[in-house]
């Protein structure tokens, strides 16, 4: 490898105390910044299952052919940088912890195709249509609004779709966002959801309780095991599902964890041990029975593998007719699917709420 080539610089970028090893064309990478490095004998073995993989410990990174993924590194560099939607501003090494910070454990094994992903996570304009806001359905007597946004690059993705509720009196309620990716692969296009961003409910405000409580009750309708849930969220992540499915998205993968945003904060003087495993349990689990909750519910969402059967993703499928067992959940996948009726740049949700972009007929 050569000096100050673009591949050292990335490895360097992980900081001191990193080291590689050249073997032909591949590139062993351990670092002690990355995964747990020398720290690994004060983890607590006790981890939620889904979050205590060995390679949690001693992590090493591993490059498969050098000089593809070197091509690769520059076309990233590349799309990160002047891509017309995106980031604009930074040094290489922002764009380089852009990669560490959103790789999953399975990732580390294969560096090369996390940035191949990534790139097309960056390209992607899938659910373009609504880059300006736009009303898809109603619920209760309330608009259902949602829109994509370009999310900073702190994020774990590119975009994030952001949804929320308007009352015929003009008041807006925020909704659950869905940080997700679209990979474009040779058998169709993969949703990556990453993180479900909950929102807090303003407790002495009576509007936003009653529309909890209202949905809480309702997705008690249709037998299902998993009841650590948000209702919230089911709202928002059903109407993305049924959004995948409108665009011929047939595959979601829902990430575990991520591994290094886990391990900064195990660093930090923030939490102690014990505390960040207890949140990162609750925010694992949450997510993920967020999305096994649905497919208890719904038919077509097929569970076809779980995180550590093939990498760190929960598999889901979509296959066939969204038959559910619970009508409110129902009609929400429905307001879904009807995205494919909207229009781009017809216009958008005023300051003042008053909807002017509206499904076309």
């Amino acid at each position: 490898m050569e000096k100050n080539s673009l591949i050292e610089k990335f490895i360097l970028s992980l900081g001191e105390g990193v080291s590689y090893l050249e073997n032909g064309k591949k590139i062993i990478i351990n670092s002690g910044n990355f995964g747990l490095g020398n720290e690994t004998e004060e983890v607590d073995d006790e981890l939620v299952e889904y979050f205590s993989n060995d390679k949690l410990r001693n992590h090493q990174l591993i490059i498969q052919d050098k000089e593809k993924f070197e091509r690769t590194l520059q076309r990233y560099i590349d799309c990160f940088y002047y891509s017309n939607t995106l980031y604009t501003r930074g040094g290489l090494q922002r764009a380089f912890e852009t990669i560490w910070f959103n790789l999953t454990n399975s990732d580390c094994d294969d560096l090369e195709s996390f940035i191949n992903r990534y790139i097309s996570f960056i390209e992607d304009k899938t659910f373009s249509n609504l880059d300006r806001s736009a009303v898809i359905g109603n619920m209760n007597g309330y608009d259902i609004i949602c829109s994509r946004k370009q999310a900073d690059f702190t994020f774990e993705t590119p975009y994030v779709l952001e949804f929320s509720l308007l009352s015929p009196d003009k008041r807006f309620f925020s909704l659950p966002k869905v940080r997700y990716a679209v990979q474009d692969t040779e058998k169709g296009k993969v949703a990556y959801v990453y993180a479900v961003q909950d929102v807090k409910l303003d407790e002495k405000n009576s509007d936003d309780q009653a529309i909890y409580e209202d949905v809480k009750e309702k997705i008690k309708v249709g037998k299902n095991k998993y009841t650590e849930i948000s209702p919230l969220a089911l709202v928002s992540l059903v109407i993305f599902i049924g959004m995948c499915d409108a665009e011929n998205i047939n595959r979601i993968k829902v990430s575990d964890f991520l591994l290094q945003r886990y391990v900064d904060k195990l660093k930090s003087s923030r939490y102690s041990e014990d505390e960040l495993n207890a949140i990162q349990e609750n925010l694992t689990n949450k997510l993920l029975s967020n999305f096994l909750r649905l497919s208890g519910h719904f038919s077509n969402i097929k569970v076809e593998a779980y995180p550590n059967d093939v990498d760190s993703f929960l598999h889901l499928g979509l296959d066939g007719e969204p038959k559910c067992n619970n009508t409110f959940l129902e009609q929400l996948y429905a307001i879904g699917l009807g995205i494919r009726n909207i229009s781009q740049g017809n216009g958008s949700i005023g300051d003042n709420g008053d909807r002017v972009y509206l499904l076309n007929k």
